[in-house]
């Protein structure tokens, strides 16, 4: 581990249990634990508990003391996942809402466009004609893409 890692904001760290994706955030400098499982409604814990021991140590390894655990309950508004495919959509935007502070505001309505948003993130700024592009996903192409005005264009490796 880095040397500075309990000065760290926060480690964002996915979780694949067989069927699901979860995400832990640790805050070392605030001493906290997020499990956060957009299924944990439908059980008192959560979809998989298995890495809550594991992540407990990891906590203490990195800053040793007394933590606090928070999961999907402890949010108002946390999103919920009600069918059984869009888990790791819920992971990498709870993984964003987390590192930006934002409230949680989407919710299972919203998985259609926020899949098609997080296409058009990753073509446009991990293509070679847009490396090193900022603020690519507000371009008036992206808002037609989003908009279903305009089809994406996707440039495949040709294997040999």
């Amino acid at each position: 581990m880095p040397n500075d890692i309990r000065t760290k904001e926060f480690i964002i760290i996915p979780i694949w249990t067989p069927g699901h994706y979860q995400l832990c955030v640790l805050k070392p400098v605030l001493r906290e634990i997020l499990i956060l499982d957009s299924r944990c409604f439908e059980t008192p814990y959560g979809f998989d508990q298995r890495y809550t021991a594991l992540l407990r140590d990891l906590a203490q390894r990195i800053n040793p003391g007394e933590w606090t655990e928070k999961t999907g309950y402890h949010f108002e508004k946390f999103p919920r996942q009600t069918s059984g495919n869009d888990c790791g959509v819920f992971m990498i935007m709870l993984a964003l809402y987390v590192a930006l502070d934002a409230p949680f505001d989407y919710t299972i309505v919203d998985m259609p466009a926020l899949r098609r948003w997080w296409c058009i993130m990753l073509m446009e700024n991990f293509t070679l004609d847009n490396h090193g592009k900022l603020f690519s996903h507000w371009t008036n192409e992206a808002m037609d893409l989003l908009k279903g005005h305009r089809q994406p264009v996707m440039r495949l490796r040709r294997w040999r």
